[in-house]
C-alpha cells in the first residue's frame, strides 16, 4: 500500500484521459498536457480514444510511474 497514485483515468465524454507521473518531462505528441507537480514529479496527461491508442510507449510511462513511486 503506498500514500500516493501513480495512474488516474478520467473518463470524458467521447474520450478518456490517462494521468500518470514521471521523474522527468516527456515531450511526445501523444501527450495533450502536463504539469509540473514538484521539483521531480510532473503530471502526464494522454488522451485515449480507441485501444489503438494505448501503445506500449503508454504502457511502459505507467510502469515508470508506478516504479517511481516505489522508489
Amino acid at each position: 500500500k503506498t500514500k500516493t497514485s501513480f495512474l488516474g483515468i478520467k473518463v470524458k465524454k467521447d474520450h478518456l484521459e490517462v494521468e500518470f507521473f514521471l521523474d522527468y518531462h516527456e515531450e511526445e505528441p501523444s501527450i495533450a498536457k502536463w504539469l509540473q507537480t514538484s521539483k521531480h514529479r510532473f503530471a502526464h496527461v494522454v488522451k485515449v480514444d480507441s485501444k489503438e491508442d494505448i501503445t506500449t510507449q503508454l504502457t511502459e510511462w505507467i510502469k515508470r510511474s508506478y516504479h517511481l513511486i516505489l522508489s
